[in-house]
């Protein structure tokens, strides 16, 4: 099961996560940008710690992830170390390009690890 999502992950550029709302508690299910590295799967919040789903997150740490048909639910790390947030914007800037992510990107504060 675990190659199952490594390998649906290798060509993609966008996947869907899910966290649940930090006042409902509803499901929210929204796209975002990832980097896999090894068994892990990085996450970069567009508005750093201010993004919502982020928010959610330090509140509850579920995290369902989504591609194609596979759907699973992790528990995410949330990284807010300034050397491990650098890493992965250089990963993030390799993948996607640093014009790309200059472009959508405004908060470089926090980032979140999702261990396969």
């Amino acid at each position: 099961m675990m190659n199952s999502i490594i390998d649906l992950l290798k060509n993609k550029f966008e996947i869907e996560i899910g966290v649940y709302g930090r006042k409902t508690g509803r499901l929210i299910v929204l796209p975002v940008w990832f980097v896999l590295k090894n068994n892990e799967l990085f996450l970069l919040p567009v508005y750093g710690s201010k993004t919502n789903w982020y928010r959610n997150l330090k509140i509850n740490p579920k995290i369902m992830l989504k591609v194609n048909d596979f759907k699973k639910e992790y528990i995410a790390k949330l990284l807010e170390d300034k050397k491990d947030v650098e890493q992965v914007i250089e990963m993030f800037k390799e993948k996607y390009g640093e014009r790309e992510i200059k472009k959508w990107y405004s908060g470089f504060d926090t980032a979140v690890k999702i261990s396969l």
